[in-house]
């Protein structure tokens, strides 16, 4: 049908799509999809409520299902691959997880990915608001969905060879998003007022969206990244900063801009934290933070 092309070819076009787990696109029908989402879409019901991560772990590990037993709790990224930014109540399409806050609505699930620094935490995403942030791991009872890969698993770790380092232009080009990104921070933005006594150094989301649309050098075509692509170059494995320190150096752990604005709202847009991969969403006119831009 109409709506499941359409969903296919945004799951094609989009950066994210080698973070889509569960489904293979290549090679399937439409039915095979539909079915392979549906699949998805209603494990965390299978799961009968919530759980703690150890539990969570256990469960998707024994899990058999359509034919298969090599289910595990996806990675933060994995997870936040899935969210939908144009939605809120559920923050995921409910035409491919039709459960998409999973038993009794509670609507946060469970990462593998666990809090670098803060030993017995890991990261969970919230299909309510679209939020990621942390719980307790022994003391704390989420949802979990199940994910399964034909291929390799998303390692936590940033793989060899991802990142493509040009010095002299100040871009990192990336192997797995097919992103180029600005790769040294300006010490201060040209049109940002910043904070006080640092002019410039920090931009309302507005300055920041015409920062990097105007930037002339390096080619042009900057902008700002959606929320989704700030998020693939976050390392949950590090902290303070949350980031490849050698294809991003002196990336300060604060929070970043965004250019996706929050579901339901003209006044307010998504920020990405880089002292530990937190999202969240602040005011559009007149609260100020950093920008990375991408092409």
């Amino acid at each position: 049908d109409q709506t499941l092309k359409a969903l296919i070819e945004t799951f094609r076009r989009t950066p994210e799509r080698v973070f889509l787990v569960g489904v293979e696109l290549k090679d399937r029908s439409s039915r095979e999809l539909k079915d392979s989402l549906n699949e998805l879409g209603e494990l965390a019901e299978t799961a009968g409520g919530s759980c703690t991560w150890l539990e969570a772990k256990l469960y998707c590990a024994d899990l058999v299902l359509a034919g298969h037993d090599d289910w595990r709790v996806p990675s933060k990224i994995e997870l936040e691959s899935i969210l939908d930014d144009s939605r809120t109540g559920p923050a995921i399409d409910p035409t491919a997880f039709p459960d998409g806050l999973g038993f009794d609505e509670e609507g946060s699930f469970w990462s593998s990915s666990p809090v670098t620094g803060s030993a017995g935490y890991a990261w969970l995403t919230d299909f309510i608001d679209g939020k990621s942030y942390v719980d307790a791991i022994s003391s704390s009872w989420h949802l979990v969905r199940c994910v399964r890969w034909k291929m390799m698993p998303l390692l936590a770790t940033v793989p060899s060879g991802r990142y493509f380092i040009d010095p002299i232009e100040s871009k990192v080009g990336d192997e797995r998003t097919g992103l180029t990104w600005h790769r040294d921070l300006p010490p201060s933005y040209t049109g940002c007022t910043g904070t006080v006594g640092a002019t410039g150094d920090s931009c309302t989301w507005e300055q920041a969206m015409s920062y990097c649309s105007d930037l002339p050098t390096r080619g042009g075509g900057w902008r700002v990244p959606t929320r989704k692509e700030l998020l693939t170059i976050i390392d949950p494995t590090r902290a303070e900063p949350a980031i490849d320190d050698i294809a991003f150096p002196s990336t300060p752990p604060v929070w970043f801009w965004s250019s996706s604005r929050v579901a339901g709202s003209f006044a307010d847009a998504w920020i990405v934290g880089f002292d530990g991969g937190t999202s969240s969403w602040d005011g559009v006119s007149h609260d100020k933070y950093r920008v990375r831009c991408v092409q």
